[in-house]
């Protein structure tokens, strides 16, 4: 804004007043204050989104893994830890690590279990990429920090993997 003569002023000085500026930083203050809450929430639940989608994504690959080269793989959950790992199982020689996942920092793992297996947070595929164990159907649970949004990540006992906000029935 420009502004010429008047009392106190030089012709030709421009500029705001300190007023004028201090309005609108209070104005963007306010803005900021409203904003905020919403977009954390936001980024909370995007982190859980991702975490839920890239769980499925490799379940999906230690499946197809397994298939394609004719041998197990396991699939270790550690709630606690809020991590999970993939493992490559070779015959007369143990496992081997694949892959080892941590949770963001606002997502916790509250559940897995995957019935019919030796161990109820493991989840193996044998050398045909089915998930062992008779009845070998399961889920992880993931939530956010704050306890306000779920997202479950199913197995199926033909090793259909699917992510939804409805527990498994």
């Amino acid at each position: 804004m420009v502004r010429t003569g008047g009392p106190g002023r030089g012709c030709g000085t421009g500029g705001f007043s300190m007023l004028e500026i201090v309005v609108v930083m209070v104005i963007g203050a306010v803005l900021v204050a409203v904003a905020l809450p919403n977009f954390n929430k936001l980024m909370t639940r995007h982190q859980l989104d991702t975490a839920a989608r890239q769980l499925a994504a490799d379940l999906r690959e230690a499946r197809e893994r397994a298939q394609t080269e004719r041998t197990p793989y396991e699939v270790k959950f550690f709630k606690e830890a809020d991590r999970y790992v993939i493992r490559k199982y070779v015959q007369g020689q143990g496992f081997y690590l694949v892959h080892s996942v941590e949770l963001p920092p606002r997502v916790d793992m509250f559940y897995a279990k995957f019935f019919g297996q030796v161990q109820d947070h493991v989840l193996w595929f044998n050398s045909f990429g089915e998930p062992s164990g008779a009845a070998a159907n399961g889920a992880v649970g993931l939530k956010t920090r704050a306890g306000g949004e779920l997202r479950y990540v199913i197995i199926s006992k033909t090793g259909r993997v699917r992510v939804s906000d409805q527990p498994p029935d």
